[in-house]
């Protein structure tokens, strides 16, 4: 589909992405599929096998809605997988203030599935370092919205794990501003009635930290659609 200037490795790595299974194992007949999400996500993990690829990545929302059940689903799938698996939260995996469950904390999220335990994380496929942030924010932070941000006193953090990694690929699960008006621009040619899902806040300072990393590659998810943009130097897929 695409060949891309950078990043580069100088021996090839391959990386498999998995964005936005929502994984929901007690839903039946939904319009938005939920009851084939199971199946569509084991359909993956089975690909991914035949593919000899070097780790898997996932930008986010494995679950509904942070439901226990569902976690342990996922994780059941996942044990099919041989390599690595690195993940970072989507806005439908932490806790939200309108949850009719006990959604399990970041921190229980990122002991299953970041490098360290903890975000943002810094970790090393081959010959690519990769970086995963947290944009879907905690119990404490965001719980009231879907919307993304990094906040500033996480920034830093960010910052850090970026000026450690040569040439970084990040996963985030929320978009570029850049990529949000694309979505407008297509939804006001195309189907007015489509929804735009929730923004990043504080977007421009979203970017300048991650063009000021130097950013080669943002992996995200978020929008259920095939989509590139680039803003500030920083190419999303």
């Amino acid at each position: 589909m695409a060949r891309l200037a950078a990043p580069t490795a100088a021996d090839p790595v391959t990386l498999a992405v998995v964005a936005d299974p929502h994984v929901a194992t007690r839903a039946e007949g939904t319009s938005k599929l939920f009851d084939r999400t199971e199946r569509h996500l084991r359909n993956a993990v089975a690909d991914v096998r035949e593919r000899g690829v070097d780790a898997v990545l996932s930008v986010g929302d494995l679950t509904r809605d942070g439901e226990p059940w569902n976690y342990d689903a996922v994780d059941g799938i996942l044990d099919d997988l041989d390599v690595p698996f690195h993940a970072v939260p989507g806005n439908h995996d932490v806790p939200k203030d309108d949850d009719e469950h006990d959604a399990p904390p970041v921190s229980e999220f990122a002991a299953r599935y970041a490098p360290g335990g903890a975000y943002p994380f810094a970790t090393s496929v081959g010959d690519v370092d990769v970086v995963g942030i947290n944009t879907a924010g905690t119990a404490e932070f965001l719980a009231d919205t879907h919307d993304g941000a990094v906040d500033s006193g996480r920034r830093a953090a960010v910052a850090d794990a970026l000026d450690a990694a040569e040439d970084p690929v990040v996963l985030a699960h929320h978009n570029l501003p850049a990529m949000a008006e694309q979505l407008r621009e297509h939804r006001d040619a195309v189907e007015p009635e489509m929804a735009v899902p929730p923004l990043t806040r504080d977007g421009e300072d979203y970017v300048a930290t991650l063009a000021d990393g130097g950013t080669g590659l943002l992996l995200t998810g978020h929008l259920h659609l095939p989509a590139t943009a680039s803003q500030g130097g920083v190419r999303e897929v």
